[in-house]
């Protein structure tokens, strides 16, 4: 914790509610909210690749542990595959 109370985080900015993990099941459920409340309708995972390499492994459990919690505020999605990768999907 710094002086003023706050952790330290790798960043410029200190997030308004917080340091947070893309993993929270609850802040992925007020980001997807918030969304809902602002009249968006859906959104776009854009992923670079399919395959196993470098972060994609994470990136694929976020993306799925996010579609459950868009399924449950009663959002749209779609998964777009970059076409430089998509070659080897």
């Amino acid at each position: 914790m710094d002086t003023n109370g706050k952790r330290e985080i790798a960043s410029h900015y200190y997030p308004l509610i917080g340091p947070y993990s893309s993993n929270d099941n609850d802040l992925q459920e007020y980001h997807l909210l918030l969304l809902k409340l602002s009249g968006i309708d859906g959104v776009i995972f854009d992923r670079y690749s399919s395959r196993d390499i470098n972060d994609c492994s994470t990136l694929k459990t976020i993306t799925e542990s996010f579609i459950k919690e868009i399924e449950d505020v009663g959002l749209e999605f779609a998964i777009m595959y970059e076409d430089k990768t998509a070659q080897y999907a």
